[in-house]
């Protein structure tokens, strides 16, 4: 009887200390921690910090009898953020705590979703309930929802964190919280599409950092020129495919290689593309055109543009908006 005593309360003992007493951890810090030095994340890890303990508070680590609970993020890049919002007001995800709740609660999933899974899976349910659906491209790329999925995770414990190239943003969400903001505050200043350090919370801010008063003329921020990027960028390949699709009414074109590619943010993005092409001119053999192409994109109101093009030899259709 004594023997069998001992073995219950060694057994009771056991299970007692596998519940956690406070592991010092919660959802946000798994997440940072697994992105940390990725300067691509960083807005995203900026939102995170805002919207902390709303963010505990719906998915903690450990459920109410001590079980150990996963979850899967997919963590947006500054750029996708800065694609799909306005460049030339207020940062929405800045000035609406509840859209940026909403909008980051649905890049997360209830459970641990491993490289495995997303190679099999065809949906996902994300913590807001709604559906994710995951399509796989013939060149072996992943979606979600239409986003990108980064090959391989940036795991901590807790988190399984994979990066995508779009926020998940839903009808005119963006816009709503935008025109309200202005209804509720109209003497806001616009200038700060990004979070300011003295915005953030005092963890979020690096000691280096000097906080200087900015100077009513150095308002609104102006938008930069444009800058050179690389030509095998997704989103460059990307509008390169909608040029060929849109100028090869006559004749028809077979994108060769894109030569040169710059990028401007104002209001959307501007593109300056040099781009190769083969054609059969009426009954001429194949001939290879290059083309200057302006292209304007505005993802969030479904934008896309081109602005002007000249091409040598010239094509039929030399200048056209889409």
């Amino acid at each position: 009887m004594y023997v069998m005593y001992v073995m219950w309360m060694i057994a009771f003992l056991a299970s007692v200390s596998s519940k956690p007493t406070g592991t010092g951890t919660d959802v946000v810090t798994e997440i940072l921690s697994a992105i940390s030095g990725r300067e691509e994340l960083r807005r995203v890890a900026d939102y995170l910090n805002l919207s902390r303990d709303q963010l505990v508070k719906e998915m903690p680590l450990f459920s109410p009898d001590g079980t150990k609970l996963s979850y899967t993020f997919f963590a947006p890049t500054s750029f996708a953020f800065m694609l799909q919002t306005p460049q030339d007001t207020v940062d929405p995800f800045l000035v609406d705590a509840n859209l940026r709740l909403r909008v980051l609660t649905r890049h997360f999933a209830r459970q641990g979703v491993s490289s495995n899974d997303l190679a099999r899976l065809d949906t996902l349910v994300m913590a807001d309930s709604s559906v994710a659906a995951i399509t796989r491209t013939a060149d072996i790329k992943t979606l979600i929802n239409g986003a990108e999925i980064q090959a391989g995770s940036l795991s901590s414990s807790f988190v399984a964190v994979y990066i995508v190239d779009r926020v998940f943003i839903v009808g005119n969400e963006v816009n709503d919280a935008i025109s309200a903001h202005f209804q509720n505050n109209p003497a806001t200043i616009i200038g700060f599409p990004f979070p300011l350090p003295e915005m953030l919370p005092p963890s979020v801010v690096p000691d280096t950092i000097a906080i200087a008063e900015p100077s009513v003329s150095a308002l609104p921020l102006t938008v930069g020129g444009f800058s050179s990027v690389s030509p095998d960028d997704i989103d460059v390949q990307d509008v390169a495919r909608f040029v060929t699709t849109s100028l090869s009414a006559s004749p028809a074109l077979v994108l060769v290689s894109v030569d040169k590619a710059e990028k401007q943010i104002a209001a959307g993005v501007n593109y300056r593309l040099q781009l190769k092409f083969n054609s059969q001119l009426e009954s001429e053999e194949s001939t290879l055109i290059v083309c200057q192409v302006a292209v304007f994109d505005q993802p969030w109101t479904s934008t896309r543009q081109i602005s002007s093009s000249k091409c040598n030899p010239s094509l039929s259709t030399t200048s056209m908006e889409i």
